[in-house]
Parts: C-alpha cells; sequence; structure tokens
C-alpha cells in the first residue's frame, strides 16, 4: 500500500529531506484517501521535523496540517496557515493554543503581525 512504502521512505535517514518529499508527493499524486499529514507525521516521530513541514506543504485540508504544527512547535507557521485557509473555528484554536503557550508579551507580538488573528481575539 502507498501509505507504507511513504513511511518507509521517511524513515531512510541518509536521504536529504527534500529529495524524500518531492518522491512521496510523485508516488501519491493525487492519490484519494492518501493523507500527507499521516506521512508527516511519521516522519516528525523519526526525528525528521524539516522533512514533516515540507510533506504538509501537500496536504491539501489545513485543519489536517495545522494540529501537527501545533505539535511541532511551528506555531508561527500553524497561524498563517490557518489565516490562509480562511476558516476562523482553526484561526480561532490556534489563537487560543498560542495564549495558552506564550506569555501574553509574546502573544501580542505574534498577534500583531496577523490582524486576521489579533481582529478574532478581541472579539471573544
Amino acid at each position: 500500500d502507498l501509505n507504507k512504502t511513504c513511511v518507509c521512505q521517511v524513515q531512510q535517514k541518509e536521504e536529504p529531506d527534500e529529495s524524500i518529499a518531492h518522491a512521496v508527493s510523485v508516488k501519491l499524486g493525487e492519490a484519494a484517501g492518501i493523507s500527507y499529514s499521516e506521512i508527516a507525521a511519521r516522519a516528525y516521530e523519526c526525528g525528521r521535523t524539516e522533512l514533516a513541514i515540507k510533506l504538509l506543504e501537500f496536504e491539501p485540508r489545513s485543519g489536517e496540517q495545522v494540529p501537527l504544527l501545533l505539535k511541532m512547535k511551528r506555531s508561527q507557521l500553524a497561524l498563517s496557515k490557518s489565516i490562509e485557509s480562511g476558516d476562523t473555528d482553526l484561526v480561532y484554536t490556534v489563537v487560543t493554543y498560542l495564549k495558552n503557550e506564550m506569555n501574553r508579551g509574546d502573544f501580542f507580538m505574534t498577534l500583531r503581525n496577523q490582524p486576521v488573528a489579533l481582529s478574532l481575539y478581541r472579539q471573544v
């Protein structure tokens, strides 16, 4: 099955992230039912954070990208992806996560450059 093949690829430590991400995207193409976020999660578990981020770029569903980005402590990227998605619930989820994880100053510095997120936060 394609998922197993791709998971095996992400575990190859000697391969550069860029070439593995490209190989996985070529293999999966537009295959229905395949989740890039699942493969990215496996890459992250194997200590390949940058590869996981590259694989998430192929994931079309923001709702699948954002939770893993938060888990990987890539909160800025998670915030950007949630805003790009246009899904206010997803943006609010990230804002709430950031509020709980950051000190007050860092939290507001992060939102300062994200008017959509700041606006959502102020509405609550």
